[in-house]
């Protein structure tokens, strides 16, 4: 099953703004572009691992994806008025929510 970015992006800004609750009206301007982001990187570490011969091993792959994750958690605290903590907790339900359909795509445990 190929990952669809724009079923990913959607699945994660509807997990975003339930985790964001009453602040989400502030922080969705800065969150969707990060979270295509994101969803960007999971497609692409699903067709480098697919990829005959693949460019991504499972270690890269999930060296790739904390790099993406950390680089989110910094653009949302970096611009908006919350605090790393929060993000993270926001991240780690976003996350949640796209991870049985990542993960079987891309076959092993990368969420």
């Amino acid at each position: 099953m190929a990952l669809d970015g724009n079923a990913l992006v959607a699945t994660m800004t509807q997990a975003a703004a339930g985790a964001f609750g009453q602040g989400w009206k502030d922080v969705r301007n800065y969150t969707v572009p990060e979270l295509r982001k994101l969803a960007g990187t999971f497609v692409d570490i699903e067709q480098g691992l697919t990829a005959r011969p693949p460019y991504y091993t499972r270690e890269s792959a999930d060296i790739i994806f904390r790099m993406q994750v950390r680089a989110t958690q910094s653009v949302l605290t970096a611009t908006t008025a919350l605090t790393l903590i929060v993000v993270e907790r926001a991240i780690n339900e976003i996350l949640a929510a796209v991870r049985t359909m990542t993960n079987q795509a891309i076959g092993f445990a990368l969420l």
